[in-house]
């Protein structure tokens, strides 16, 4: 898959679920390498990326839509031009995220592309990126990267359960796993969620979430 770690039954759990994961009894912390792929094409193009959240250029309501589509810019089938990157871009968004074309641009294209064109002007240093093939790449540093950060977890006895680009840790281990994400040179954050105690109707959730997970692995 490219050097990504699939597979493990954590990773396909809902965001929710993995909230009550605890290892040797003590709950987790959910650690996020912010935006692993725009962070490493900045790398590779030996520039440094915009502070703040990559998928924010303006309007926080559209960060949804906007990391969706930077996602496909990244990675086109193989490399094009701006011009038909951006209508390989809108065509596979309306086939793979519908529901967000519909319901969050109202099915406009033209809102759409106004978008991709918002967010190619906030990256200005890494746009002879967009619409090339980089994945597979992205991927495989990303995966070695994330298996270099679980061995050190493993020279300092530090449980690391991989998620994509970031990963689960005991609590208390926190401040030691955030440095070795800075070591990498990769800059992450924990997730506020993650910590936060449940109220009433996320708990519902997550009960629901987990008979859902149940029922689907029986």
């Amino acid at each position: 898959m490219g050097g990504r770690m699939y597979g493990a039954f954590w990773i396909g759990m809902k965001q929710m679920l993995r909230r009550s994961i605890k290892i040797d009894g003590e709950l987790t912390t959910d650690i996020d390498g912010k935006g692993m792929h725009v962070q490493l094409l900045y790398r590779q193009a030996n520039r440094e990326m915009p502070p703040g959240d990559p998928y924010v250029y303006s309007d926080p309501k559209e960060r949804k839509v906007a990391k969706k589509a930077m996602l496909l810019m990244m990675n086109t089938k193989c490399e094009m031009s701006p011009e038909r990157g951006r209508d390989a871009v809108i065509a596979t968004f309306k086939k793979s995220f519908k529901q967000d074309f519909e319901t969050k641009l109202g099915g406009d294209k033209k809102r759409l592309l106004e978008v991709i064109q918002s967010l190619e002007h906030h990256h200005m240093g890494i746009r002879d990126s967009f619409y090339r093939p980089n994945w597979g790449a992205l991927q495989r540093t990303e995966g070695m990267i994330m298996l270099k950060i679980m061995e050190e977890g493993m020279r300092d006895g530090i449980v690391i359960l991989p998620v994509h680009d970031g990963c689960l840790c005991q609590r208390q281990h926190k401040d030691r796993v955030m440095q070795y994400f800075a070591e990498m040179k990769i800059e992450a954050a924990v997730n506020p969620k993650h910590e936060r105690e449940l109220g009433i109707e996320e708990t519902r959730r997550l009960v629901e979430a987990y008979q859902d997970y149940v029922a689907a692995n029986e």
